[in-house]
């Protein structure tokens, strides 16, 4: 050191200069001094190149650091020296290595390796070059319906892999959601206060506050013991509300209100926050956010099946299913009837006609009372009385033909299916419905009265068929000729539902279809997006920036 008056070798501890007796200015000390990370590269450096923090948090610092046996990065978590004295906390710290060394799911950060050196406790987890939700969310600002389904999906089937081996989190929330910048896939991490919901000793008691005050559900904010899955439904539930509208469901000046309100009030719907959300995924997000968990979700993997049904699985409960075929049963009949009805007008002195219509009253009435008592059943479940409506009418499995748009399935491309193809469905659809509900019915009722008038609808019913037959063959030819398919591929596309989302993004049969992906809207029916729309952008700039970022809202009283 010199000094600046007379230029004189200067210790380093001098305060004045012993030539001239200038005052000399002591260097600010050096805050850029990570003691940390300089105890972590003299413990482990051996094994890791430390290159420097990625964040910090309740339970610790992460670091990120470059492994040299396998030539990959990874990510290192420390319990900070000053918390490593404290039994609670290193048993806590512990605790989260344990869980998640018993979680191993493509959505889930894995954890490679635990280790205690030189009084160091620290774990080993995988690197997620990206970003994290909370970051995306306030560099891009919210999502639309298609990319927040396709983001929430994998993170439900993270949950459910947890929930089934009794691990709730507990603190979800975006900071916790990491999105990978080369795949956009979510990855879940941070399971620092997560609940073994069978573990033989419990580090939380009745009455103490475990999470994030903005994200917690109703029973974790009254402190209760007895946290299961339905309160990560319920958080997640928070999460998606904020990724579609930009906000929490329930804002407030400071922590402790947030949490008063969720008890107080029900969360406004977050389709009258934010224009332009589809209906369906409105409601699984109300579903979420019901304040008592008997009403939220059964589960993670019935939240993913609302969010992004799944289509070689069964695609309801039970009750669903009956419900939906007794109204399917009900409307048949019920348009026989007035069928029916008709032509005993017509034909008052026949007696045929009125005895069919009365042999439909009886069913009539017994599917009618099944429905009440199916809506009933679901209504006590703590389903809205719309939903049960719109799911019993919705768009049926086997339907080919056209439907309303507003019951219509989700990613539905009847309106850009090329008008051949829609003849035909149309022609397909008017004989699945003539033939039992009109035809039969009438030619049952002429061959009862004895009448040779019922030898006419034999002509009716080929001319019927031949007409779907030749409507076929032209949208066949149209197909063939847009796409270049042959004869089995062409007709698997005529005939393919129009609701199988995973089979209309083929290029075979996206040649098909009229318009770009995105030119009718989701309220229209139209198909929206193709296979890597739906992926979430991430910004490769923005790599890892947050990637293990474990922060806790900064709330004074609130335990991690």
């Amino acid at each position: 050191m010199q000094c600046d008056s007379c230029g004189a070798a200067l210790p380093v501890e001098a305060r004045f200069c012993l030539s001239c007796g200038t005052r000399v200015e002591q260097a600010a000390p050096d805050t850029t001094v990570d003691p940390v990370l300089e105890a972590l590269r003299a413990a482990i450096g051996f094994q890791y190149r430390i290159e420097r923090l990625l964040g910090r948090g309740g339970m610790g610092a992460v670091y990120l650091a470059h492994e040299f046996a396998l030539d990959r990065d990874v990510a290192i978590k420390v319990l900070p020296p000053e918390h490593a004295g404290t039994s609670e906390v290193r048993e806590r710290f512990k605790r989260e290595a344990r869980t998640a060394a018993r979680l191993s799911h493509s959505n889930i950060v894995p954890l490679h390796t635990f280790g205690e050196v030189s009084g160091l406790l620290y774990f080993v987890m995988g690197y997620v070059a990206g970003e994290s939700l909370a970051a995306r969310l306030h560099r891009l600002g919210p999502m639309d319906s298609e990319a927040t389904r396709a983001l929430l999906a994998p993170i439900c089937d993270a949950l459910d892999y947890a929930h089934r081996r009794n691990i709730v989190h507990r603190d979800l929330k975006p900071d916790n959601i990491l999105i990978n910048a080369d795949s956009g896939a979510p990855l879940l991490t941070d399971f620092g206060i997560a609940k073994a919901m069978r573990a033989d000793a419990q580090l939380t008691t009745a009455g103490q506050l475990i999470g994030t005050p903005h994200y917690m559900s109703p029973e974790q904010a009254l402190g209760r013991a007895d946290v299961g899955p339905p309160s990560d439904l319920y958080s997640l539930g928070i999460v998606a509300y904020e990724m579609l509208s930009g906000r929490r469901p329930f804002e407030a000046a400071t922590p402790l209100e947030a949490l008063t309100e969720r008890l107080r009030r029900d969360a406004k719907p977050v389709n009258a926050v934010a224009a332009g959300i589809d209906p369906d995924l409105a409601s699984a997000i109300a579903r979420c956010l019901q304040r008592e968990p008997v009403n939220r979700w059964p589960d993670a993997k019935s939240l993913r099946e609302a969010l992004l049904p799944s289509e070689e699985e069964a695609e309801d409960s039970l009750q669903w299913r009956m419900l939906r075929i007794w109204v399917t049963m009900l409307l048949l009949l019920l348009l026989a009837s007035g069928h029916l009805a008709i032509f005993a007008a017509l034909h008052p002195g026949s007696e045929a006609f009125r005895r069919v219509r009365g042999m439909t009253a009886g069913p009539v009435v017994m599917i009618a009372v099944l429905i009440v008592a199916a809506a009933i059943w679901l209504r006590v479940s703590g389903i809205p009385a719309g939903d049960i409506a719109r799911k019993a009418l919705q768009q049926p499995r086997w339907w080919r033909s056209w439907y309303p748009r507003w019951l219509r399935r989700r990613g539905d491309v009847w309106d850009r299916l090329p008008r051949p193809v829609r003849h035909f469905r149309v022609c397909l659809g008017v004989c699945q419905i003539s033939i039992p509900v009109i035809i039969m019915p009438q030619y049952l009722a002429l061959v009862w009265s004895r009448s040779n008038a019922a030898l006419w609808l034999l002509p009716a019913i080929f001319f019927v068929l031949a007409l779907m037959f030749a409507t076929r063959r032209r949208a066949l030819k149209h197909v063939a000729a847009a796409s270049g398919a042959n004869a089995e591929e062409a007709s698997k596309i005529v005939s393919t539902a129009t609701w199988r989302v995973s089979l209309w993004r083929r290029p075979a049969f996206t040649s098909v279809l009229r318009g770009r992906p995105g030119t009718a809207s989701p309220a229209d029916g139209g198909f929206t997006r193709d296979a890597d729309a739906t992926r979430p952008e991430v910004d490769v700039t923005h790599r890892a920036a947050t990637a293990t970022r474990t922060d806790l809202d900064a709330t004074r009283g609130f335990d991690r």
